[in-house]
């Protein structure tokens, strides 16, 4: 017959096979695949790569005003019979008419400017993709590192654990045959207890780091890390300094939004400059002349406007709001 001891310890390890199951089927991967995937699957990453879009988007909406505009409009009508006046004809019996509007913007430095600000907003909008990119790259290589600092600080906690337990065991067996005392026992057992407790924080955290890397590569569950790392050597300080101000992204971005806001106060002047658009207008009726219509005509004109001039008031608060967001812009640099 089974013994009381054998059955608990095959209970023991049926418990753990089921506890650990999940661990043994977690995904493992290098470093260079984490990277890869979190760059490409983040969401920070996927809105970034949608503000891209976005900015595009309101380009065209902003350049559209820029350029020509052609519409073009046809009609057909058909009456029961032919509507003549003193035996001339004022309205036939079938007529068909269609007519072009072709607008050209020959001077219109406003929405020029608007097209080359957009421009530049799509500009910034690209390179801050690359910072949020460098952002969860920086931030997946952090968690990674940390799941195999977590794997050592078990292992190495494990270690403390079994010592203490191997002391514990040692001073209870002195205690036993007299050449120990109590107080030895005691604080080996504490010890013991210290371990133990600082080993299940350990895994506790460990449990965590690996949910914090499946989250940031957008995997359905933690991820495992492999056992080895190899890292490049650093670049000495000062060329480290160097190359962060001219290459980090999140850099250029900062600058490129101040060069952006300080073109955008720089050319508020265009706000009271004219405008000036050609106008074409050819249309056609049907061959069938009557009193009030001709069969084919147009007529081209030019249109010029210009815009309102604001009040004082509302300019000066205009021009400080653009001062302020450049400084502001610049100190963020």
């Amino acid at each position: 017959m089974t013994s009381p001891r054998l059955r608990m310890r095959l209970l023991e390890a049926v418990a753990f096979l089921v506890l650990a199951a999940p661990a043994f089927a977690q995904e493992r991967i290098t470093l260079d695949e984490a990277v890869r995937r979190a760059t490409a699957r983040n969401p920070t990453a996927l809105v970034a790569e949608q503000e891209i879009r976005r900015a595009e988007g309101i380009l065209k909406e902003v350049r559209a005003p820029a350029l020509p505009i052609l519409t073009a409009n046809g009609i057909v009508t058909r009456n029961d019979a032919e509507r003549d006046l003193a035996g001339r004809p004022i309205a036939p019996l079938s007529s068909r008419s269609a007519n072009l509007n072709l607008t050209v913007p020959l001077f219109v430095p406003q929405r020029w400017l608007a097209w080359s600000h957009a421009g530049d907003q799509v500009d910034i909008a690209r390179i801050s993709l690359e910072d949020a990119r460098r952002f969860v790259a920086v931030a997946t290589a952090r968690t990674y590192i940390t799941v195999m600092a977590q794997h050592r600080l078990v292992q190495v906690t494990t270690q403390a654990r079994d010592s203490a337990r191997a002391h514990l065991d040692d001073a209870h067996a002195r205690f036993e045959v007299g050449s120990g005392n109590r107080l030895d026992e005691v604080r080996a057992r504490q010890e013991l207890a210290t371990d133990e407790a600082q080993l299940a924080q350990a895994e506790a955290n460990l449990v965590r780091a690996r949910e914090a890397l499946g989250v940031l590569v957008a995997a359905e569950g933690p991820i495992e890390v492999t056992e080895q790392l190899a890292l490049a050597a650093p670049p000495a300080p000062d060329d480290a300094l160097r190359e962060a101000e001219e290459s980090r992204p999140d850099v250029r971005a900062s600058r490129q939004r101040a060069e952006a806001a300080r073109r955008v106060l720089r050319d508020s002047w265009a706000d009271y400059l004219p405008l000036l658009t050609a106008v074409v207008q050819p249309f056609y009726n049907s061959n069938t002349p009557t009193i009030s219509s001709v069969p084919e005509s147009g007529r081209p004109a030019p249109r010029c406007g210009a815009p309102s001039k604001p009040s004082g008031e509302r300019t000066r608060a205009s021009r400080l709001q653009g001062r302020r967001r450049v400084s502001r812009t610049r100190r963020s640099t």
